[in-house]
């Protein structure tokens, strides 16, 4: 029974030179509990597709229907109703609130599709359960590492029961073994939840997973390169198989962690003595015992209490330090690239060289300023790009994020320049386990960048300098 029926799909965007198709007139059905993967080299089109399947961006050309509900005809409202109630996604990285727990992270998009709390939350439990995670349930993203995030990330996904799973890279950065579980466990939930699963990957084994692959180029549905280890020949029953077996080859859920603490015996019924004076004296007795002791546990419990305040506001005030005192970062250069992108070359620097920490990150993102407010940009895969990840920094470190901003109009505060803003987040703590207390810290970098189809020349004339005026390619602005 069809599910997903996509019909001359077309997403262009605007560019200087003309109109560039990210997907071009293309045609896709997806089956009831089907598992599709979307395969394809970067800048294909995939994560594009994707975007439109899951009504997350709305087509320029083309219709998309779910579960017979066409995406076009919805509003705004009643569109992120249906993503929050029917669908459910998995990006390239966690996502995950930091401030908030595993056990939250999950409830909480039941909790905005209008579950009860009760609800929610035994949902959250038990999909924690089924990902391996039940005795974790209290842990915060920071203390998590890349594949158990990933995991809390499917069992997000998966709380509001959706007919559709939308992954996105779902592997992407984790280390062999960690690429693995999630594998399983992917396999291990389509079975059990039947739920209708596409994935984006670059991963042959994840596509030989799939009952079938989806090949992408130029934003339309080709046919798997000769020799491509992506091809699709063998039948879904093969592929079927290959996922049941990985399933059983997996280690029980809980099997990497500690055990919980068992639940303990219930306590026998005390006997009471036989006669009122006898039941009163008693009574009276244990009373004051049990006063006694609470008072006795009550002051051991504040003396732990606050020595525990008083070392985690050490550790805190330490983090702190570490990441805004010992950490350096600004920007380092703007390349422009012979096909109108931009490089964007960050540097992280200890300034206390003999003692190494770690950053998770930076995750940058770039902004133009168009009609006083800030906008998007479209920010480009890249196989230079080194940002993102764990690093252990002991000297100056150079990361490398790609973005494309080809906008016919934008706000000019120096003539022929773009007003450009890089967000840069990370996550800085002295340990690769993320043992210490971590601080995550913010910052933005305000840019001057001029576009490549303004010249010198035009520079020149219209902010009236000099003929012969040098004129750079980016000015580096103080944070306002």
């Amino acid at each position: 029974m069809m599910l997903v029926d996509a019909r001359a799909l077309r997403k262009t965007y605007s560019t200087p030179r003309g109109p560039i198709a990210a997907v071009d007139g293309l045609d896709l059905e997806i089956e009831r509990g089907e598992l599709v993967a979307i395969c394809g080299r970067s800048g294909s089109g995939k994560s594009t597709l994707l975007a439109m399947l899951g009504g997350l961006c709305r087509p320029t050309e083309g219709t998309v229907s779910v579960d017979g509900v066409d995406l076009g005809a919805l509003g705004p409202h009643a569109l992120a109703d249906l993503r929050a109630r029917r669908f459910g996604f998995v990006f390239q990285f966690g996502g995950l609130l930091p401030s908030h727990r595993a056990v939250d992270n999950i409830a909480l998009p039941a909790l905005l599709g209008g579950t009860s709390y009760e609800e929610a939350y035994d949902r959250a439990r038990d999909l924690l359960g089924q990902v391996g995670l039940g005795a974790r349930w209290d842990a915060y993203p920071g203390e998590l590492s890349g594949g158990q995030q990933r995991r809390v990330a499917l069992a997000r996904a998966l709380v509001n029961r959706p007919v559709l799973l939308l992954a996105d890279e779902p592997t992407n950065d984790l280390d062999e073994q960690a690429e693995r579980e999630v594998l399983a466990l992917l396999c291990a939930l389509h079975a059990s939840h039947s739920t209708t699963l596409a994935i984006v990957t670059h991963d042959p084994s994840v596509a030989r997973l799939a009952d079938r692959v989806v090949h992408l180029s130029s934003g339309k549905v080709v046919s798997a390169p000769s020799g491509s280890s992506f091809a699709a020949d063998a039948p879904a029953a093969d592929a079927r198989a290959r996922r049941a077996d990985l399933a059983r080859a997996h280690e029980p859920p809980e099997a990497a962690f500690e055990p919980e603490p068992p639940a303990l015996e219930p306590a026998a019924p005390t006997i009471v003595g036989e006669g009122v004076g006898r039941f009163l004296a008693g009574f009276v007795g244990w009373a004051l015992v049990v006063a006694g002791a609470l008072l006795a546990v009550n002051f051991v419990a504040a003396r732990f209490q606050r020595r525990a305040i008083d070392e985690n506001a050490v550790k805190k005030r330490q983090a702190e330090e570490l990441a805004l005192q010992t950490l350096r970062a600004d920007i380092d250069d703007v390349i422009t690239e012979a096909d109108g992108s931009h490089v964007v070359r960050i540097y992280l620097q200890n300034l206390s060289p003999g003692k190494a920490f770690y950053v998770l990150g930076p995750s940058v993102h770039c902004l133009i300023q168009l009609d006083r407010a800030w906008q998007p940009v479209q920010m480009l895969e890249d196989e230079r790009s080194s940002a993102n990840g764990l690093h252990r920094i002991t000297g100056k470190e150079i990361f490398t994020v790609r973005f494309r901003a080809d906008f016919e109009k934008f706000d000019e505060l120096v003539r022929g320049y773009m007003h450009i803003r890089i967000h840069n987040v990370m996550v800085v703590g002295e340990h690769a386990d993320a043992s210490g207390d971590l601080f995550q810290r913010t910052d933005d970098y305000y840019i001057y960048l001029r576009p490549p189809k303004v010249s010198d020349d035009d520079v020149r004339q219209r902010n009236g300098w000099k003929p012969g005026a040098v004129v750079p390619r980016w000015i580096a602005m103080p944070a306002h």
